[in-house]
């Protein structure tokens, strides 16, 4: 398809202006609350307070909203504005940071599982003299 080049040379301008803002909005956001969240917990000393860990998640909540929201917002304004190339750019950007934030969420699913002993649950005697099993 051709750009739309009929559009006033105003248009055009705000156009740029849109990208360059949803550009610079996305590359200052997002490491900026992934920063903020990553601080918010002490790294040296004792374990973090519950309002450390709930700032910490609430911190990630919205880093990944926003990673995940301005793309959506671009890819939205590049397919209503005709802009194709954009529009596979901004949709590349999104399927690779839905991609991260699935894997690190399967990641994290799999590291929180409890852990499962396999064996016997409790004192097993075994032959040959002493036990030392409790109450035996």
């Amino acid at each position: 398809m051709e750009p739309v080049t009929d559009l006033p040379e105003e248009r055009h301008d705000w156009v740029w202006a849109l990208w360059l803002g949803l550009g610079l909005l996305w590359v200052l956001t997002v490491p900026l609350l992934a920063f903020q969240a990553a601080l918010s917990v002490p790294f040296l000393g004792g374990a973090p307070t519950d309002a450390q860990l709930a700032r910490r998640e609430h911190l990630s909540t919205w880093a990944g909203r926003a990673a995940i929201g301005v793309p959506l917002l671009g890819l939205v304004a590049a397919v209503l504005l005709k802009r194709w190339m954009a529009a596979i750019v901004l949709g590349s950007v999104l399927l690779f940071t839905a991609g991260a934030m699935v894997i690190e969420g399967v990641r994290d699913a799999v590291r929180n599982q409890p852990t499962v002993v396999y064996g016997p649950g409790g004192c097993q005697e075994h032959s040959g003299g002493d036990t030392r099993c409790p109450g035996g």
